[in-house]
């Protein structure tokens, strides 16, 4: 191996120790921001986008949640949609249509709890670990950008989640899911109020 090889071979290996670091960085920052969090308020858009046909469908709510995990999303007239999280059971009106879910036997159930749950308590790492994804962690103006993708492909699930995280409160902004089956939300989070420990 000639001294040129050598060279790029450590240039390539610091250059992803830094990424790992920068990386590293920002989940460390979101979490420690995060658990000094009691609860939060927000209004939210929930864009929904079928790829298949190309519907989308919109509509808003407010995003209640109380540390370590209590979380709601009540959506506004005329819609009575819910989804509600405490501790093991999901709670999920649709239409006419409520289901009760206990998630510790509920696998499918699990995953949509776990990363609802965990992305908005800015546990990002324990959501990778419950969708069993890889992190990538970009920046951009004001935010941390952070790409979950799954390594695992099935017909049910998320192949990723795409998170905004404020660079200056750690608190999530924007959350969009993609569904094995081509289905996209995105969640943006507006009016924002948190109440610290």
């Amino acid at each position: 191996m000639n001294i040129k090889s050598i060279f790029l071979a450590y240039a390539a290996l610091f250059a992803g120790m830094v990424i790992c670091n920068a990386q590293n960085d920002a989940l460390s920052f979101i979490a420690k921001k995060n658990a000094g969090v009691s609860s939060l308020e927000s209004s939210f858009k929930h864009t929904k986008t079928m790829k298949t046909s190309g519907k989308v469908t919109v509509s808003s709510g407010t995003l209640y949640y109380v540390a370590p995990d209590k979380l709601s999303m009540l959506y506004e007239a005329p819609s009575t949609d819910y989804l509600v999280i405490n501790g093991d059971t999901m709670d999920i009106s649709r239409g006419d249509k409520a289901s009760s879910f206990n998630t510790a036997k509920n696998p499918l159930m699990a995953q949509l709890r776990n990363v609802l749950l965990l992305c908005v308590s800015g546990k990002v790492k324990e959501a990778a670990d419950s969708n069993d994804a890889e992190i990538s962690v970009e920046s951009a103006s004001g935010f941390y950008v952070i790409t979950l993708t799954s390594r695992t492909k099935s017909a049910r699930g998320y192949s990723k989640v795409v998170l905004k995280y404020s660079k200056t409160t750690g608190i999530l902004s924007e959350m969009e899911t993609t569904e094995m089956s081509q289905i996209v939300n995105l969640y943006q989070m507006s009016g924002i109020k948190v109440n610290p420990k």
